[in-house]
């Protein structure tokens, strides 16, 4: 969500910002501007795919761009709180390498393809 984060980074530089996100994708927007420090990013969601919204929609979304632009701050906006990450635990298998599941490479290359499986060729 790399348009969450160039708004972000905008915000933090005292450039307003609303950040226009297609439904499908407002999770992912809310997950970055947590782990950015900046939940409060405003956010205007439009169906999907975008380039299908009609002029109907339109008039619909264009005021509250508008809105998401102008109205003032408010205090938790003001004052962005960074979210606190959990480190994840060092150990993620238990057991030897013998032990670690393994595919084995194609006997030959994939359909349409006349060159040998990339594995192979990557040994060092």
């Amino acid at each position: 969500m790399w348009g969450a984060h160039w708004s972000i980074n905008l915000e933090k530089r005292g450039i307003p910002c609303a950040y226009v996100v297609d439904k499908p994708f407002e999770a992912d927007v809310n997950i970055t501007c947590e782990k950015e420090g900046m939940p409060g990013l405003r956010r205007v969601v439009i169906p999907h795919p975008c380039g299908d919204v009609s002029d109907d929609e339109m008039k619909e979304i264009i005021p509250q761009l508008i809105s998401a632009l102008t109205k003032p701050l408010t205090e938790e906006e003001q004052a962005p709180v960074q979210a606190t990450l959990e480190k994840p635990p060092k150990i993620s298998f238990e057991g030897s390498l013998e032990e670690v599941p393994s595919c084995p490479p194609p006997k030959r290359p994939w359909p349409g393809c006349s060159k040998a499986h990339p594995m192979r060729r990557m040994k060092s």
